[in-house]
């Protein structure tokens, strides 16, 4: 997030840098573990496109970077006591050379 940005501001904001779509809905999903720590998930709507792949300033550290973009099916796990479905985020990683 960046200063003075709220968490659903940021998620419109990286999807667009990221994919070129515009966001017309947010919803905070759940935490879950990432490689960097445990992070927030969102379930997103966005308008009808194919997503491009988005340009982030040289990062300052040896971070993978985006090369390219894949829709993947959205992996549920079975419904939890409210009746609503947790998503289960999918990384993808880079394959070794």
């Amino acid at each position: 997030m960046e200063p003075g940005e709220d968490p659903q501001e940021a998620v419109r904001r990286e999807v667009a840098e990221e994919t070129g779509l515009r966001v017309l809905a947010v919803r905070y999903a759940h935490e879950a573990p990432y490689p960097s720590g445990r992070t927030s998930c969102y379930r997103v709507e966005v308008t009808p496109g194919a997503p491009r792949l988005g340009r982030d300033p040289e990062p300052e550290c040896d971070c993978p970077r985006m090369v390219g973009l894949i829709w993947v099916p959205l992996a549920c796990s079975p419904a939890t006591a409210g009746g609503t479905e947790v998503m289960v985020p999918t990384l993808l990683m880079p394959a070794p050379a």
